[in-house]
């Protein structure tokens, strides 16, 4: 193995970590990590630690469910290329094993667990919202100005001591890439889209 595996698994956190910073209304950051010698090994090798969201209305549900999903997809447009994922992005949405779920380690079961209360109480449709998912994913990651953002941090955490960043090494790293600056302008444009999820997701 080589280091392009930590890189490969630094994209991945940080994508979630974009993806939680977009709902920092809803949830809190609290440390993103990546076990080098586990990456090594292509074992479930990193962790981002959040705090929220409460899960008291249908948004908090999806911000939870785009943020635990925003980490393999991220990761296949590291290892297939950000063009080729949005050039695809229908026939993913079509079939989504197209995509390589190898490395989504505990997000799945964690995605699931949120999925199942999600459609209980809200009676929408679960493929639907994995969909909705996957859509937003590739739309949002895909952008450009989204994207360099995602390598910009990843090169923030590879730099970091232990490869994890937390507190205010973490908030010091988002001011440094610009993040915060961004979203501040175009938060209500990225996540206008959340607004339709019970419509697009309703069961029929």
């Amino acid at each position: 193995m080589t280091n392009f595996d930590i890189k490969r698994v630094c994209i991945h956190e940080c994508c979630h970590a974009v993806v939680a910073r977009l709902f920092r209304q809803r949830m809190t950051i609290e440390k993103v990590v990546v076990n080098a010698d586990s990456a090594m090994n292509c074992e479930d090798n990193g962790t981002l630690y959040i705090n929220g969201p409460r899960l008291d209305n249908d948004q908090d549900h999806t911000a939870l469910a785009i943020t635990l999903f925003a980490g393999v997809i991220g990761e296949n447009m590291y290892l297939q290329g950000a063009d080729t994922i949005r050039d695809r992005k229908d026939e993913i949405i079509a079939d989504n094993t197209i995509i390589d779920w190898k490395y989504a380690g505990g997000d799945i079961s964690a995605y699931n667990n949120n999925a199942y209360v999600f459609t209980l109480f809200y009676q929408i449709d679960g493929d639907k919202l994995k969909e909705f998912c996957i859509r937003f994913l590739i739309d949002f990651l895909g952008k450009d100005e989204i994207w360099s953002k995602v390598e910009q941090l990843s090169d923030e955490l590879l730099k970091a001591i232990d490869l994890k960043l937390s507190g205010e090494g973490l908030e010091f790293a988002f001011r440094k890439i610009g993040l915060d600056g961004l979203f501040d302008n175009k938060r209500k444009e990225y996540l206008n889209k959340c607004d339709e999820v019970l419509q697009y997701c309703l069961r029929t």
